[in-house]
């Protein structure tokens, strides 16, 4: 018994160092199941090196989701800190997008889309901050919003990986268009709020 407490510990404590010293000179912060993918996408964010951003992983509906902290909100840009948030449980029908479940050109599409958002936040003054987040009110601000979001990490040279996230979407979920799992109920409304890949490539091609 006293063997296995000490494994445990073990095993605790090097998890712990996987989440505190991902990368020493950028401020990222993520657990051991999402570290690899979260390495390699924020890779392409070299603007973000001193920017806290830390990736937590817990159930939620959305299979990924990004905010500033909620004292962010009312600090200059230079201050702020952001939260991804990568599911790990959700509802049946969106269980098969679940990070675990993607290959791994998508789980580096699905953390590059969402670490763009972080590339966008900390351009923004706090008063546009707080437009954003009135923006979620919207559903076309935010079909604008993704779409702009996705074209950030296709210029961050990450479009080859947004697109395997795209067709795996796609081919899952039976659909020719994806506006999120707030939609997932309500089926093709014909809204490109997330980039199709036929449109990824065409942003990728010189």
């Amino acid at each position: 018994m006293h063997h296995i407490k000490l494994r445990i510990a073990a095993m605790i404590v090097w998890g712990s160092l996987i989440f505190l010293s991902l990368n020493a000179k950028a401020q990222l912060h993520a657990p051991a199941s999402v570290a690899a993918e979260a390495q390699i996408a924020f890779d392409h964010f070299p603007e973000l090196k001193n920017v806290p951003v830390t990736i937590r992983v817990k159930h939620s509906y959305c299979t990924g989701k990004t905010r500033p902290t909620f004292i962010s909100c009312f600090l200059p840009r230079n201050k702020r800190s952001y939260v991804i948030t990568i599911s790990d449980h959700t509802i049946d029908t969106l269980t098969p997008l679940l990070f675990e479940n993607l290959p791994e050109p998508a789980r580096i599409g699905l953390i590059g889309h969402e670490i763009s958002h972080v590339a966008d936040f900390v351009q923004q003054s706090t008063a546009k901050s707080w437009a954003t987040a009135a923006g979620h009110l919207s559903r076309h601000y935010m079909d604008s919003l993704e779409y702009h979001t996705d074209l950030i990490c296709i210029r961050h040279g990450l479009g080859a990986n947004l697109e395997a996230w795209s067709s795996y979407i796609r081919a899952t979920m039976h659909t020719r268009y994806w506006r999120g799992a707030d939609f997932v109920i309500k089926g093709d409304d014909h809204y490109e709020r997330y980039m199709n890949p036929d449109t990824i490539e065409s942003y990728m091609t010189p």
